[in-house]
């Protein structure tokens, strides 16, 4: 059985190894998984739990040339999959628009997009 989802993260939190800090010049390219390799990692993004099975894909997007794939199996390491991106605090402001899409085919459990803002203390708002 093969699953495939797509789970996007963006928490202002510290950023785990491997993933870039986002800025104004980087963020539509990071966000947008328009950088980087088809098969590889997507470049700029943090991963929780594991980075198997996530991977820049040019054959199903819905915007740009890329998207982000998350496939995973009954055998598939840990309980989940998740990418991560931190928005720095130069970013604040009113109104912050986040928007995604998400293609899923054979989910048999769940897929989530969700946002979570920090401060001075962990989960302000999600």
């Amino acid at each position: 059985m093969r699953l495939s989802l797509f789970a996007l993260v963006i928490a202002a939190l510290a950023l785990p190894a491997g993933a870039q800090q986002l800025n104004r010049t980087n963020v539509a390219n990071i966000l947008g998984f328009e950088n980087g390799n088809p098969g590889q990692f997507p470049p700029g993004w943090g991963f929780t739990a594991t980075a198997a099975g996530i991977s820049n894909d040019n054959t199903v997007f819905h915007g740009g040339r890329q998207s982000a794939r998350i496939e995973r199996t009954a055998t598939s390491p840990q309980a989940f999959n998740s990418l991560i991106a931190s928005i720095p605090i130069d970013f604040t402001g009113r109104t912050f628009t986040y928007r995604g899409w998400i293609k899923t085919e054979d989910v048999s459990d769940a897929v989530s997009l969700w946002m979570r803002a920090d401060g001075e203390r962990t989960n302000l708002a999600f």
